[in-house]
């Protein structure tokens, strides 16, 4: 099964009834340049999310420490608005709530996509 898949399947018991999915998007809390500075930091920095996007609102999913396939809780829910257009070589801030979340460069296509 793909990432995008496996991001789907684990987003779908938080999704209101009747909303449809636009995209999953993983991100992290932390900055990726804890690891070249010290990687036991960012292993207790470090949470992995989950954002959901809804033609209504984004919901961002706490994932826990290691993996960000399988969502535990749900951190925060906002109303849709832009994620931006993608900026950084590896990594897209993005503000959503009281969090700065961290996007991989992959999933770049994804923020483009849902605007």
């Amino acid at each position: 099964m793909a990432l995008r898949d496996k991001l789907r399947t684990g987003a779908e018991p938080f999704v209101p009834p009747g909303e449809q999915v636009e995209a999953v998007i993983p991100a992290q809390t932390a900055s990726q340049w804890w690891i070249l500075l010290a990687w036991i930091v960012f292993f207790i920095l470090n949470r992995y999310r989950m954002l959901v996007v809804t033609p209504t609102q984004i919901a961002v999913l706490d994932c826990g420490r290691w993996r960000v396939t399988k969502p535990k809780s749900v951190v925060t829910v906002v109303p849709r608005g832009p994620l931006g257009p993608p900026r950084g070589a590896i990594f897209h801030k993005v503000v959503i709530g009281d969090e700065t979340l961290r996007i991989h460069r992959r999933f770049f296509k994804d923020i483009e996509a849902v605007g």
